[in-house]
């Protein structure tokens, strides 16, 4: 099955990421395609993929001078100027040309790229994504704006894939269905056992005592690509939800500890987050929680305060959420975790408070090891074209390069738009 592969040049295919390069990118200083350093594996994936009929296309932000150039290194189609995550570029370009076009209407299509602008422009153009970053950061060539380098933050846009190298990249793109999130692969009816991986934290003393945080499926926020599971998050909590639809999410969890890398470390206990008494419908992650078939004892750790009020949905910020769960969340008096390895399940991952709470309350109370699952990770929003209020034309998304934050633009004919130059800030926080 033929692909389309938008991939991205500087920090993916060629180790450019450097801040010394930026002359040469922004086309004020000629460069031959010779000199440009390859990543490890780049020559032979793009060989590769096309040798099994795949259409390869460069896409980049820097000037033409130098993308053409190093086109040369790939022999491959290249966009320059492309102003990532905005994707009338890219549509403009693919719809020049049948089989691109072809391919990208029919969804075998992938963006490849090492930032979120790359990830925030296959959510637009409502592609799969991948995610890859093959360089070590340092603070010398970070760049918030971009997220150069910065893992946490592709992973918070929500790409369909995160892959460590070039093999694995080739591995997926010719099976995409069988390396989804293990939720999402449950919808799809593929067998994948992946999972989303935030942090695994190592305890200095013990290599053996450690927490580690994963999520089973995207719950996207604005467009993305068809596998996401926003429609699937929401069902949680609707009163008429199936018992075929609860299964599933159970089938999931029960996927991913069965898998021999996570049942191998011998899980003592297997728990859930509980719902406040007040939550509707009742026990709704219980529900899920009891149906899920595996060898591990099952027992109940966690309860709220009977003071409690208010609701974690209102404490938008990591720190006011903390706050609400230290103050209403505890260990039941009766539960004693001393050296025991515990998985813990809940519905969603939004800004980590949960996740890190508990992980932390748990560690300080004795536990071996903790793994923290959720169903749903809350990705960063991606905004389809926004349409100026005041002269009804489409807007861009553009990033101040002095302050580095986003916003919208109504771009005036001073700078290359149409637009009357209203501009409005974006919010990037959730």
């Amino acid at each position: 099955m033929a692909m389309l592969i938008l991939i991205d040049l500087d920090g993916t295919l060629v180790n450019t990421v450097h801040p010394s390069w930026k002359e040469y990118k922004d086309g004020h200083t000629k460069i031959t395609y010779d000199k440009i350093p390859v990543f490890y594996g780049a020559k032979e994936f793009v060989l590769q993929r096309k040798e099994k009929g795949d259409c390869i296309v460069i896409i980049s932000d820097s000037h033409p001078d130098y993308v053409n150039e190093a086109a040369k290194i790939f022999d491959v189609d290249a966009v320059s100027l492309t102003d990532k995550p905005n994707d009338s570029k890219v549509r403009d370009f693919i719809q020049g040309y049948d089989l691109y076009q072809d391919l990208f209407t029919s969804g075998k299509c992938i963006v490849i790229g090492d930032t979120k602008l790359d990830i925030e422009l296959g959510r637009k153009l409502g592609v799969m994504t991948m995610g890859m970053i093959q360089y070590q950061t340092t603070n010398e060539i970070k760049d918030d704006r971009d997220g150069i380098g910065d893992r946490m933050t592709i992973i918070k846009y929500g790409p369909t894939f995160f892959v460590k190298d070039f093999a694995e990249a080739d591995r997926v793109i010719d099976a995409p269905q069988d390396y989804l999130y293990t939720l999402e692969s449950v919808f799809a009816e593929t067998q994948s056992t992946r999972a989303i991986k935030y942090n695994t934290v190592i305890d200095s003393h013990d290599r053996n005592s450690y927490y580690a945080i994963r999520c089973l499926a995207r719950q996207q926020s604005g467009i993305c690509d068809s596998y996401a599971r926003a429609d699937m998050y929401y069902q949680l909590s609707n009163q008429e939800r199936t018992d075929d639809y609860l299964q599933n999410m159970a089938l999931a969890v029960t996927r991913y500890i069965s898998q021999a890398s996570v049942k191998n470390e011998k899980w003592d206990v297997c728990t859930y987050i509980p719902d406040k008494a007040t939550t509707i419908p009742t026990d709704k992650l219980k529900a899920v929680f009891m149906r899920i078939d595996a060898e591990i004892p099952k027992q109940e750790l966690f309860c709220w305060d009977e003071t409690i009020s208010g609701s974690l949905r209102n404490q938008p910020i990591y720190a006011e959420r903390k706050k609400y769960l230290e103050k209403y969340l505890r260990l039941s008096s009766d539960v004693d975790v001393y050296n025991k390895s515990i998985i813990v399940i809940d519905d969603q991952l939004t800004t980590g408070a949960t996740a890190y709470y508990i992980c932390h309350l748990l560690m300080n109370s004795g536990a071996q090891k903790v793994l923290f699952i959720t169903l749903f990770q809350m990705t960063f929003d991606v905004l389809d074209n926004k349409v100026c209020p005041v002269c009804g034309k489409k807007m861009r998304i553009k990033i101040n390069r002095q302050k580095g934050n986003r916003f919208y633009s109504c771009v005036s004919p001073e700078y290359g738009g149409d637009g009357c130059g209203y501009i409005e800030n974006i919010n990037d926080s959730i």
